[in-house]
């Protein structure tokens, strides 16, 4: 019966793909891929399976990699946040509201205080957008952030 199948497959016989003989692109057998007939086909399609196996190792490490830079930048951000704190704190702008507060620090000092009280890690971008996003944090949850005093 083996015989017949093989022949069918590969011999003068073949006049249909049989699902007996097919590989996936991974190497293994499927019904629903191409037709493996020969040992070079088999051959390619397991050298592209250690491609694709290369291939997700790749990836996987240029995640972690990202994901380890990630986490360094977030810790900055919560090392930052205390200093950017008291230098919030020490301003004399009590009664002109958070964005006059906020001009005053630096675009670091911003993100660590977003990230740090409100768990928004702000993109680097521009000043003005920093303190603008940063705003509309402290409107939405003003009790978060430490409160800012007038000093003499």
């Amino acid at each position: 019966m083996l015989r017949e199948i093989l022949k069918d497959c590969g011999g003068d016989g073949a006049i249909k793909k049989l699902a007996q003989r097919k590989l996936d692109s991974t190497g293994y057998v499927n019904a629903f891929c191409n037709s493996a007939n020969s040992l070079k086909r088999i051959a390619r399609l397991k050298a592209a399976a250690q491609l694709a196996a290369s291939m997700a190792d790749i990836y996987r490490a240029q995640h972690e990699e990202s994901s380890k830079k990630k986490a360094d930048e977030e810790d900055l951000l919560v090392a930052a946040a205390p200093a950017a704190t008291i230098k919030l704190q020490s301003n004399s702008l009590a009664e002109l509201g958070p964005a006059a507060w906020f001009k005053k620090l630096t675009v670091k000092e911003l993100r660590a205080i977003s990230y740090e009280y409100y768990k928004v890690n702000t993109p680097v971008m521009l000043k003005s957008k920093v303190v603008e996003a940063l705003c509309v944090l402290y409107e939405k949850n003003p009790d978060r952030l430490p409160p800012v005093e007038a000093t003499s």
